[in-house]
């Protein structure tokens, strides 16, 4: 059998992205894991910023295929980035939440992660919508792929903020 042409360059293509996806996501993850732990020393503050980050990541993914918006060799590069912007924001979050338990151990838990959120909501608000707005820049590119990779980081970053700034405060209070 001689395949060749376009169906190949396309099936070659999808098997390449996803073999990235799979390579550059276990070492993104491998990082993440190594770079928390050293910082933060306890398994709960490496577990809820990865959780964080994960499930912005799915919760994209997921309208990304429900709109049923393709991959591409450069779209595939959403997961790694958003990986790291959605730990960043958790990072954040979790880093003042420690100022603050620091300077008021025996305060209300609950007032400790509000203030945490409320402190942290601007800056972190701030920094999501200029850099969804850098990706947005993308668009005028003129190029498809380049287009739908700005598309896709400006949602993937929106869903990172709200998940952020759910998911990290309902672990806080549970956890």
């Amino acid at each position: 059998i001689f395949v060749g042409g376009v169906p190949m360059i396309a099936s070659d293509m999808v098997g390449f992205v996803r073999s990235d996806l799979l390579q550059f996501g276990r070492a993104i993850l491998g990082v993440m894991v190594l770079v928390l732990s050293v910082i933060f020393r306890r398994p709960k503050w490496v577990i809820i910023p990865l959780g964080s980050c994960t499930l912005g990541v799915a919760y994209t993914l997921g309208v990304l295929g429900f709109l049923d918006w393709r991959m591409t060799v450069i779209s595939s590069n959403v997961v790694a980035v958003l990986l790291i912007v959605g730990l960043a924001i958790a990072i954040h979050l979790v880093v003042r939440y420690r100022e603050l338990h620091r300077d008021a151990p025996r305060g209300e838990l609950y007032d400790r992660v509000r203030d945490a959120m409320r402190l942290m909501a601007v800056p972190c608000v701030y920094t999501g919508v200029t850099t969804m707005v850098a990706f947005v820049s993308l668009v005028v590119s003129g190029l498809q792929p380049v287009i739908d990779f700005g598309w896709m980081m400006t949602l993937g970053i929106c869903i990172a903020l709200l998940v952020s700034f759910t998911f990290v405060p309902a672990m806080m209070l549970l956890w």
